[in-house]
């Protein structure tokens, strides 16, 4: 009995994570509709986080990491302004200091931003973060998306933990 007792209460715990899953993903998936249809025709903005996460396959933490340590090496003291003056010209991308702004479904990398990255690769235009080998591009990304918090009362962006 103890052994049926306990198939019916594992039964149960998967049936709830399933449902919990299911529930979670719809509202995400209404989430983003809710936002494309919001946005329309307008430029839709891409946050440093999310456009860095979705280049590079890490969680915001590690993303950040890699950013932070970039930044020290590359851009030690700049500010996001000094950054992004580092950025290249991308056919359809606006960089602002809040993110990427592009015509196109939120969530989804520009491709001109994706073949950007594929062509830094293509002419060995890469740096080793940590172990990671990222474009160019990619790294400053990272940096970006590490200039999450503000100095105090300025307003300025400055890198977290820097």
């Amino acid at each position: 009995m103890p052994e049926a007792q306990a198939r019916i209460n594992r039964r149960r715990a998967i049936a709830r994570i399933g449902f919990g899953a299911a529930l979670a993903g719809g509202l995400a998936a209404a989430g983003v509709w809710r936002t494309v249809n919001r946005h329309g025709d307008k430029p839709t903005l891409l946050t440093w986080d999310e456009v860095a996460m979705m280049l590079v396959p890490l969680d915001l933490l590690n993303v950040k990491n890699l950013g932070q340590r970039f930044a020290a090496q590359e851009f030690p003291g700049s500010t996001a302004d000094a950054i992004m003056s580092t950025l290249p010209d991308v056919s359809g991308v606006a960089w602002s200091v809040a993110g990427v702004r592009w015509k196109g479904a939120a969530w989804t990398v520009p491709p001109a931003l994706d073949s950007a990255v594929r062509e830094e690769f293509a002419a060995g235009r890469t740096v080793v973060v940590e172990r990671w080998v990222l474009s160019r591009l990619e790294a400053t990304l990272c940096a970006l998306a590490a200039l999450h918090a503000t100095s105090a009362g300025s307003g300025v962006p400055n890198l977290v933990g820097g």
